[in-house]
């Protein structure tokens, strides 16, 4: 699948969950004028390019895979690719990222406090008794309770690791940190 690099496209790209991240090569590539250039007519350029395929196979098939491409554990036996401009844009794009925005609206993230630490059911009842109803609104669009903004979450910290940790206390409850992406 092939998309353009702006939001709304880089949306219609499927969620990057754990599971799916070693089956997807993202790539960025760049206009090539090499075809209007060289070559002038589509005839010309499809009969180049067939006659090159017999070459490009024989170079694949006979591909020593080097030992840092490779990945035992992937469907396909090497690392797949990401590019890091892409990858962070797509980042940036999933819905868990909202849950920073939310909180950064709700005034949360302070000047004297870059971070907010506490449980899941801690920052929905902080969010859902929030003054203003756009907060509360946004915290409803997203999840319906303390369980579904943990679900969130451990989501984000599969996404922005260095902006939302966990660790279990007391009890087994589990303690987030979330961080202002904007210091």
């Amino acid at each position: 699948m092939s998309v353009n690099d702006r939001p709304d496209d880089l949306m219609a790209l499927p969620q990057l969950s754990e599971s799916m991240m070693d089956k997807v090569a993202i790539l960025k590539v760049r206009p090539n004028n090499c075809f209007a250039e060289n070559y002038g007519d589509r005839e010309a350029f499809r009969n180049r390019f067939l006659s090159e395929l017999p070459a490009f196979l024989h170079h694949c098939l006979s591909l020593e895979i080097p030992e840092h491409l490779r990945d035992e554990n992937s469907r396909f036996g090497v690392k797949a690719y990401h590019n890091p401009e892409i990858l962070a844009s797509m980042k940036e794009l999933e819905p868990e990222m909202e849950i920073l925005g939310i909180v950064e609206a709700a005034g949360i993230f302070t000047t004297a406090s870059s971070e907010w630490e506490g449980t899941a059911g801690d920052l929905y009842k902080q969010l859902s008794e929030h003054r203003a109803i756009e907060i509360q609104r946004r915290l409803s669009g997203m999840c319906k309770s303390s369980i579904g903004l943990g679900r969130k979450l451990a989501r984000l910290i599969e996404i922005a690791p260095h902006l939302c940790v966990c660790e279990k206390g007391a009890h087994n409850k589990t303690f987030y940190t979330l961080r202002n992406p904007d210091i």
